[in-house]
């Protein structure tokens, strides 16, 4: 019985169930779901859980040929029957965890727990304390009874000393009247010598009064001796010595006396200071223990303030002590705040450090002026998206499409990527960012499978307004190709990069054709007289050479102006030819070309012109051409000090050459050109 009450109580039965009596042999059947204690008795007709149903108990009802039993007789013997196994009739629910408590909200049960747990914690930390404070009542209250004892024996030493010598003194004033005493007088006052003897030895025992009062003790006898034998009779001189002694006794019981009221003193003034420390030693311990059970009782709260305040100012690492009752369960909902709060706060300051990096690298790719500064700083710029990953820019030359690399990360090294063409490149045909985790994947680019080492990558096209102008190939360890994130960045640094390439050819191509004769490619009369006015600024001495086709109207009249065209061409590569690096070659206008030569004297420049006027004859024969021949006026930079002056000069030399005949040169300074001139400013011919 005792044990299915526990088996009760642990399924949730009230725990007041009583044991149940029943008598050994009779079936009980228990409901798991009986809550009742007043249900629990004995049903010894109702079947168990393998007891036939009532719809057969005809069948197990007794034939004729057994005897008649009742159905307890047959259960009880049933239970003696040593081969039935008794969990088999009678079998109990299992045991279920155990439960709350009936009748608790949640608050309540929260706040019991949080209860315990400060009473545990206080339990473990008051154990010192209570250690101490029993052993500092115990050594005060041992000091204090020792005090107490001591002011109590000088108290009844006193009592006994003064009690005695009031005892002396009345003695002393009886055996001064001995002699007028009657024998039974004698008789008794012979008693009280001899007990008064007795204590005062006993009291004196030891100490300084011991010798006063054994010699008074010796002359009382001697005078209670002598007075005894000789009634009637008084020695003075005798009571003089006993009354002296006497007087010794009582001033050294008196001595006494004043010492113990002494010690009584120290000792009342002991317990006195002895209840002072411990009312104060209480006091502490009482203030520590306040302490003690607020620390227990309000650490959770200052553990949640404190990784509050912490977060407050900063330090995303901080979070509270969670626990069972409210103030834990508020510390894991802060928990989970700050763990939020910490992720967003992580990620917008990601973001901002990408947005940085991103703002520097487009300040750096505003100061560039040409492509090759891009590519420096695209290098660079991979450095810092990318620290880890092999990576590099493919671009497109702006004559075909083959893809080449211009720049790769400084320390990784470069990508790899054997594509040639950007018609090869998946980024690049489908105008998208791609990224592969693997090359063994049957999507994977058909690039990345010829990789000289198995990787991943992600490929970036680098384009502006659907014009593609190369990619961005990032390579990583296969299965783990570079981060989303990082992908993101370099999308934004791919458009950057694409625009400012743009932003540079276009530059450039204006500036080629505002800069360029658009027939022959040299520069036109604008590029020619800013060179010239530089040389003139920074006074490097230069030959000016300014040749004119003759006959040219003649040809595009016999030819056709397809053929003059193709005239001035020829002659524009023949001058091209012919000129050192730094020298300029321009087309001044129609079929009048310019050369500039810096630091050359007049002399070799006519050496130079001549040879160009001799291959011209070659090259006219080469290219098939109608025979045409060229007149050249050569002067110097020191006939003036204006672009318009030294090529009047030259425009002279040149119409001196036209007038002696033509296919020739003819150098001019500034008194041909006077003479050819004059005082004008406009040449004619």
């Amino acid at each position: 019985a005792t044990d299915m009450n526990r088996e009760l109580v642990a399924n949730g039965a009230p725990t007041e169930v009583e044991t149940l009596d029943f008598e050994w042999g009779q079936p009980l059947n228990v409901d798991p779901n009986l809550s009742d204690p007043e249900k629990l008795v004995p049903q010894p007709d109702s079947p168990g859980p393998d007891s036939p149903s009532p719809d057969s108990s005809a069948s197990d009802s007794p034939g004729p040929d057994s005897p008649g039993v009742e159905p307890r007789d047959a259960d009880a013997a049933a239970l003696r029957s040593p081969e039935i196994d008794l969990t088999e009739h009678h079998s109990l629910p299992e045991a279920s965890p155990a439960r709350p408590s009936i009748g608790q909200s949640p608050s309540e049960r929260a706040k019991s727990t949080w209860i315990r747990e400060a009473l545990r914690s206080i339990r473990s930390r008051l154990l010192p304390f209570v250690v101490v404070g029993a052993l500092l009542g115990i050594v005060s209250t041992a000091l204090f009874l020792s005090a107490l004892s001591r002011a109590a024996d000088g108290a009844a030493t006193i009592a006994a000393s003064s009690s005695l010598r009031s005892s002396r003194s009345f003695l002393l004033s009886e055996l001064r009247k001995m002699d007028s005493s009657t024998d039974d007088d004698r008789s008794s006052l012979g008693c009280e010598v001899e007990t008064l003897n007795d204590q005062l030895l006993r009291f004196a025992s030891s100490g300084p009064a011991a010798s006063v009062a054994r010699t008074e003790v010796d002359l009382t006898e001697d005078f209670f001796q002598a007075a005894t034998e000789e009634p009637g009779v008084f020695d003075g001189a005798l009571f003089e010595k006993l009354s002296s002694a006497h007087d010794a006794t009582d001033s050294a019981l008196t001595a006494e006396e004043e010492r113990q009221l002494s010690a009584i003193n120290s000792a009342r003034v002991f317990a006195t200071a002895l209840g002072c420390a411990t009312v104060v030693l209480g006091i502490l311990l009482l203030v520590l223990l306040w302490r003690l059970v607020s620390d227990s009782l309000m650490a959770p709260l200052r553990n949640l303030s404190r990784a509050v305040r912490r977060f407050g100012d900063g330090d995303l690492d901080a979070r509270a002590q969670p626990g069972p009752d409210d103030v834990g369960s508020v510390a894991g909902s802060f928990n989970e705040m700050a763990e939020t709060t910490s992720r967003q706060i992580l990620r917008l300051t990601s973001d901002a450090q990408r947005g940085a990096q991103l703002r520097l690298i487009t300040d750096a790719l505003d100061l560039a002026d040409s492509e090759r500064d891009v590519h420096r700083i695209v290098e660079q710029a991979l450095e810092l998206l990318a620290p880890l990953n092999p990576s590099e820019l493919l671009a497109i030359d702006g004559v075909s499409s083959n893809l080449t690399a211009v720049a790769q990360h400084p320390t990784a090294g470069a990508a790899g990527c054997p594509v040639a063409l950007g018609s090869g490149c998946v980024a690049m045909r489908r105008g998208q960012t791609m990224v592969f985790e693997d090359p063994k994947t049957i999507n994977a680019c058909p690039m990345l499978k010829r990789h000289p080492v198995a990787c991943s990558a992600a490929c970036v096209p680098v384009n502006v307004n659907g014009y593609m102008l190369g990619v961005l190939h990032v390579a990583a360890e296969v299965g783990t190709p570079p981060s989303a994130d990082m992908v993101d960045q370099l999308v934004t640094f791919g458009g950057q990069v694409g625009a400012r390439i743009s932003a540079i050819r276009t530059l450039d191509s204006t500036r080629l054709e505002a800069e360029t004769d658009p027939l022959t490619g040299l520069a036109n009369r604008r590029t020619l007289e800013a060179r010239v006015g530089d040389l003139l600024r920074s006074r490097t001495p230069f030959v000016l050479a300014v040749a004119d086709l003759d006959y040219f109207k003649q040809l595009n009249d016999s030819y056709g102006h397809e053929v003059g065209d193709l005239a001035l061409k020829e002659f524009a590569k023949v001058l091209q030819a012919n000129v050192r690096g730094h020298d300029l070659v321009a087309r001044y206008g129609g079929e009048e070309f310019v050369l500039v030569y810096p630091e050359m004297s007049v002399q070799p420049s006519l050496e130079v012109i001549d040879r160009i006027r001799q291959a011209l004859a070659q090259a006219i024969r080469a290219a098939g051409l109608p025979s045409f021949t060229c007149s050249f006026g050569v002067t110097h930079s020191s006939v003036g000090d204006s672009v318009a002056v030294i090529v009047r000069a030259a425009d002279a030399a040149l119409y001196t050459a036209k007038d002696l005949g033509r296919n020739r040169v003819i150098y001019a300074d500034q008194a041909l050109a006077s003479s050819y001139f004059g005082s004008g400013n406009q040449r004619s011919r």
